[in-house]
């Protein structure tokens, strides 16, 4: 049975991902986990709530704000954190902050310096990446960057948070929202700091997202899927990834592929 599949798939990558967050709390003296508010944050919330249930996770959130993130993640971050109880650590770039770094004049400088830079400044040490295999020394001033969802696919993700019933931002579900495209791309007008262009006006389209980040470089896609269930079943059919959905992606001397390299994931 197809159901019965996903879900002993499920359990493993679920039972995978307990077994490294564990290790990592049992291993390293100040972990912190990396909060984005998109759904992968939301799983990986979830399931290491599970991993150390009846307690709480025994690290801190954290979340690298860049000032320019959609105003429903802010919201529905204060809620999931107030409501778990969880303890957050916020970190903003404030040097870049203070030169008036903008997404909107520079969208790789604005990812530079406000994400992978401001994540820098935030662990405060030098980077190393724990995978699936993985080795724990490390030398003093050092950390190491965990993957708990390495091995999952976006799908596996999205049955993941139907099977637990994870809450996730609104925005990834469909709805009418003010948006304009530029460069082929559906941007959404989330408040006054974007300028629009001359003869630029904002259309109400329905849409939703399925990459969450700094408004301006985040692309809508055309959509009716407003459940979870929709959602699968749109993503079963689509030929795209769910990257094509970041404008930064579009710019080689920024692409997040790149940004993987220095140390932004």
């Amino acid at each position: 049975m197809n159901w019965r599949r996903t879900n002993i798939r499920l359990r493993r990558l679920e039972a995978e991902s307990i077994h490294i967050l564990r290790e990592t709390a049992a291993t390293f003296a100040n972990p912190v986990m990396l909060y984005s508010i998109g759904k992968d944050s939301g799983v990986v919330l979830h399931i290491a709530r599970k991993a150390f249930a009846p307690g709480k996770p025994p690290f801190p959130l954290l979340h690298v704000d860049t000032t320019w993130k959609f105003r429903e993640m802010i919201t529905f971050r204060d809620e999931i954190v107030g409501r778990l109880g969880a303890d957050l650590l916020v970190h903003t770039n404030q040097d870049a902050l203070a030169r008036g770094v903008s997404p909107v004049t520079n969208a790789a400088m604005h990812t530079q310096l406000m994400k992978t830079e401001a994540l820098r400044q935030a662990l405060d040490a030098g980077k190393s990446e724990l995978w699936r295999l993985y080795n724990t020394r490390v030398k003093a001033g050092e950390s190491m960057r965990v993957f708990p969802l390495s091995n999952w696919t976006e799908i596996d993700v999205w049955e993941y948070i139907r099977a637990e019933q994870i809450p996730i931002v609104p925005l990834y579900f469909a709805k009418e929202r003010p948006v304009v495209k530029r460069d082929g791309v559906f941007i959404m007008v989330d408040d006054d700091r974007l300028p629009l262009l001359p003869g630029e006006t904002p259309t109400m389209m329905r849409v939703r997202f399925r990459t969450l980040g700094c408004y301006p470089l985040t692309g809508a896609i055309e959509s009716a899927a407003d459940t979870v269930d929709a959602i699968i079943d749109e993503l079963r059919a689509a030929t795209v990834s769910e990257r094509e959905g970041r404008v930064i992606d579009q710019d080689d001397s920024g692409s997040m592929e790149a940004k993987k390299r220095e140390g932004y994931f």
